[in-house]
């Protein structure tokens, strides 16, 4: 079984760049540690055309976006079909100074999956879209303490079926003293999701070598902070505290 991939990242001007991406996996390959660009989890049973761009439009707007489609010519995971979907994605940019700045997100993904009815006994795929509209703003108020708002909405649509809706809030602050090699990282947030379907995704400060990117649905709160101190050059401390609160979790 063979896999391959090629593209190509072009310089149309010092203001917009294109970049093209094209890949083919077989569905028989055997995907011992490989971790190459694609749809599914892993590099098999896969073809995809990418193509992304760049612009700025502005002297403090700069505008990116991507358009993603992809094949899958066999069965896979809850898909007992071939099946095809994809991927767009526009962020705006503004930076109005070096110490404010915004964006704003669009990004939707179709994929089929099986319907939430069954007729005749028989699964059979519908169209399954999310979209995420976020905007994002930081804001440094000096070389100390810099804040981060986000509000994200999500929508997720599976085939007929009603429109479930969630959002997200979240307020970051981020505090690092002059003269102490101390920082501090606090969040709150608060969410709510009218279903599983529509649970959202936020990254989270974690300590060394930690990855966190957990998901939330139903309705509550979420608090985390983090400190980072360093001792001395060979010693470096971190202390982290996450807690959740449900009030109607789904």
């Amino acid at each position: 079984a063979m896999a391959y991939l090629n593209g190509a990242l072009i310089n149309l001007d010092q203001r917009f760049s294109v970049s093209v991406f094209h890949r083919n996996y077989a569905k028989d390959f055997q995907y011992a540690k490989s971790a190459a660009f694609g749809e599914n989890y892993n590099n098999s049973n896969e073809k995809g055309l990418f193509i992304g761009a760049n612009a700025k439009i502005l002297p403090k707007f700069v505008l990116a976006g991507y358009f993603d489609s992809f094949t899958f010519p066999w069965l896979k995971y809850q898909v007992s079909a071939p099946s095809h979907g994809f991927d767009y994605f526009a962020q705006l940019n503004y930076t109005r100074t070096k110490s404010i700045d915004m964006y704003f997100r669009i990004r939707t993904r179709l994929k089929p999956v099986y319907s939430p009815e069954v007729a005749d006994r028989i699964d059979y795929l519908v169209d399954a879209a999310r979209t995420n509209y976020r905007f994002n703003v930081s804001y440094a108020a000096n070389s100390q303490w810099k804040f981060v708002n986000r509000v994200e909405l999500i929508t997720y649509k599976k085939g007929d079926a009603a429109t479930s809706n969630g959002y997200v809030f979240f307020q970051d602050v981020k505090y690092k003293p002059q003269g102490l090699k101390l920082s501090i990282i606090a969040r709150y947030m608060l969410f709510q999701t009218e279903s599983f379907d529509a649970r959202v995704y936020t990254y989270e400060n974690d300590v060394m070598y930690a990855n966190s990117i957990p998901f939330f649905s139903g309705k509550g709160s979420r608090f985390f902070a983090l400190v980072n101190y360093e001792v001395n050059r060979n010693i470096e401390l971190w202390v982290r505290y996450a807690q959740t609160y449900f009030t109607n979790p789904n």
